[in-house]
């Protein structure tokens, strides 16, 4: 198992799982730069521990492992709470649409031609870790100010910050503590937060306040990364071989 050490800032990282050694060089070559950081594992048992110590933005798993199938480290990935949504590509040759149908219905959110294309592999990596702007989440929120606690309702969620519906009583540059819960997830966030604007959107049960992050740790911002992120691909109807 080889770790490429991340840059100081927060550089994007992509694990690659492949038991071919030039494939792998070969997508670090590709893939590598000042702002993305290539971590490679050789073996479905190796990428699973390595994601426990440093959880990655994006995984490439290929079609064929040493020790589990690729579908069996997809699914595990998923019940990992820590990388429940990471985006997964599966790769693949030509003639593995079986085993493509079973990675997407474990929970891949795409495929590649295997071995990459150059131009395709940064553009499917490219599309996966550009962010989306904001991912609905309606959750409870226990927001505190000080001594003082009270229940809020999520709306939606990006990177940096979050839609809240309250009742009332929250100003434009109160400091706050929000914990939640992402979907699925056991362990909550507790971040804190800046409300910057009293939103237009009026709904239902309160007014609706924007509040922005600050300070968070690696971990948080990966954890909410990933699910603003996440994108759940359908079943294939590819007929099964390979």
């Amino acid at each position: 198992m080889t770790v490429t050490s991340a840059p100081e800032r927060m550089a994007r990282t992509v694990l690659v799982v492949d038991e071919v050694p030039e494939l792998r060089l070969l997508v670090r070559r590709i893939l590598e730069g000042p702002d993305l950081c290539v971590l490679e594992a050789a073996a479905g048992q190796d990428a699973l521990r390595l994601v426990r110590r440093v959880p990655p933005d994006l995984a490439i798993v290929a079609h064929h492992l040493p020790d589990l199938l690729a579908e069996q480290l997809v699914r595990a990935l998923r019940e990992t709470p820590r990388t429940r949504y990471l985006p997964v590509l599966v790769a693949a040759p030509a003639g593995f649409e079986g085993t493509v149908r079973r990675c997407r219905s474990a929970g891949a959110s795409g495929t590649l031609l295997w071995p990459p294309d150059p131009a395709g592999l940064r553009l499917e990596v490219e599309r996966l870790l550009r962010p989306s702007p904001r991912r609905r989440l309606r959750t409870p929120v226990l927001l505190r100010r000080g001594p003082q606690e009270a229940r809020a309702s999520g709306v939606n969620l990006s990177e940096s910050g979050m839609l809240i519906e309250a009742d009332g009583g929250l100003r434009v540059g109160d400091t706050l503590v929000l914990s939640f819960c992402l979907p699925r997830e056991e362990r909550p966030l507790s971040l804190l937060g800046q409300v910057v604007r009293e939103a237009t959107e009026r709904l239902s049960k309160g007014r609706a306040y924007g509040v922005t992050f600050r300070g968070l740790t690696r971990d948080d911002r990966a954890r909410i990364a990933c699910f603003v992120r996440f994108q759940p691909s359908a079943p294939a109807d590819a007929p099964a071989s390979g």
